[in-house]
């Protein structure tokens, strides 16, 4: 199995990195909103915020193996039919969406030791408190939770949105690059110099 990324496709750890925190966020998102209408007597009311949060732990750490991997691996060259505009929005949509990230992450830990306790996935203590948050610190944390989660999902579906233009409009190979069906290197042409 070819490990690292070439110039014309992502490799498999690329590709499951990506689709696993797609999908992760994307569940949590949901998770989320539902939580927000359950009542007090609710059996789910303790329960569904623990999963929320031991997923969110999960999601936490295939975030950090991610940028880990980003570090070590160069990732593929843009295609050489790519504007510059569109170069310059995709490599800031990526970044835009690696920080909503973080702050989602960073706002979640906040939520889940703001009382002291240390965050724990499915009852086990994975990560110690670093200071407790009074009362409206939390709401406010909480409020920044929620404002981060609907933007790296609209953020998301742009992303989502372009990759399938290219896919079913521009007839290029953005979109195969992502998927397990990455395209044959003669369909992926490195950068080039335009004229």
């Amino acid at each position: 199995m070819r490990v690292a990324d070439t110039e014309s496709s992502y490799s498999p750890i690329s590709r499951t990195l990506h689709w696993v925190i797609a999908v992760l966020a994307l569940f949590l998102f949901g998770l989320g909103l539902y939580m927000r209408d359950l009542g007090y007597y609710d059996p789910n009311y303790q329960r569904l915020p623990a999963l929320h949060k031991s997923i969110g732990l999960g999601l936490m750490l295939v975030f950090v193996l991610r940028l880990a991997w980003r570090l070590i691996v160069r990732g593929p060259r843009p295609l050489a039919s790519l504007s510059a505009w569109e170069r310059v929005g995709a490599t800031w949509m990526h970044l835009l969406l690696l920080w909503l990230l973080a702050g989602l992450l960073a706002s979640g830990y906040l939520l889940a030791t703001g009382d002291g306790r240390p965050a724990s996935a499915f009852g086990i203590d994975v990560l110690p408190a670093i200071f407790s948050l009074s009362t409206s610190a939390q709401a406010w944390a909480g409020q920044v939770h929620l404002a981060l989660a609907y933007a790296l999902v609209g953020c998301t579906g742009l992303h989502a949105i372009a990759a399938f233009k290219h896919h079913l409009v521009d007839g290029d190979v953005t979109l195969k690059r992502m998927t397990w069906n990455p395209p044959h290197p003669d369909q992926s042409p490195p950068e080039e110099s335009k004229p």
